[in-house]
This record gives structure tokens, C-alpha cells and sequence, in this order.
């Protein structure tokens, strides 16, 4: 294999995994299209801030309409998101 070869076959890898993840996000933002951004919110071992909001969000809402990912609370419903957005906007 040529070196030119080599660095196709490596970005075509690349390529390929990023439209899957690409796909995979689209699919999510689909089934939950309401989206309140949270960035001060990160999720680690030492933050409680997003565990406190997680939980409420269990607590509130059923675990199939709503989700965390890419610094957002997710939401299925207008009105779950509405909700969301009016406890945790102080």
C-alpha cells in the first residue's frame, strides 16, 4: 500500500465514523427537538449541579421524553422543555 493509499484509507475511517455520529445525532435531535442549553452545567465526578437537575428531571418528567447530551437538557415535548427552562433559568 502507497503512502497516499495509506492516508485514504485512514481519512476514509475517519470520514465514515464521523457521518455515523453525524446520523446518530440527527436521529437523537428527531426524537428530542426541544433543547435548552446548560453551560455551566458539565457532567463529572464533582459536579452536583447536573446530578440536581437530572434528578429533577426524573422526578418530573418520564425517562423516555427527555435525555442529556452535548451541554443539553433534551426534550421530546414543547412543554417538558418550557418546564425545564422556567425552574433552572435563576
Amino acid at each position: 500500500m502507497t503512502e497516499y493509499e495509506s492516508q485514504h484509507s485512514y481519512w476514509q475511517k475517519d470520514h465514515d465514523a464521523v457521518m455515523k455520529e453525524m446520523q446518530a445525532e440527527k436521529a437523537w435531535q428527531e426524537k428530542y427537538p426541544y433543547q435548552i442549553k446548560t453551560p455551566s452545567v458539565v457532567i463529572d465526578t464533582g459536579n452536583k449541579e447536573w446530578f440536581v437537575r437530572w434528578h429533577w428531571c426524573s422526578e418530573n418528567f418520564t425517562k423516555e421524553t427527555y435525555r442529556y447530551g452535548g451541554g443539553y437538557f433534551q426534550f421530546r415535548h414543547e412543554q417538558d422543555a418550557i418546564f425545564f427552562a422556567l425552574r433552572w433559568s435563576s
